[in-house]
């Protein structure tokens, strides 16, 4: 449910962004301005309990901390 509510989030900021979730981690292929956006959003979201990476050309690593 997690997962899916935090997918419904990206699309609203990006909505052709393939986007997944890998052991806990969201990982989303898009460009510097809309990762930071994603970030931006979700931080927001979740009380600044969000970090993210650059992990690829076009892929970024959302991680949520407890």
């Amino acid at each position: 449910m997690f997962e899916q509510l935090v997918k419904q989030r990206i699309e609203m900021i990006v909505p052709t962004a393939p986007s997944y979730f890998y052991n806990g981690t969201l990982f989303v292929e898009t460009t510097p301005e809309q990762a930071q956006e994603i970030f931006e959003e979700l931080s927001l979201v979740y009380e600044n309990k969000v970090q993210y990476t650059h992990v690829a050309d076009t892929e970024y690593a959302y991680d949520f901390i407890a």
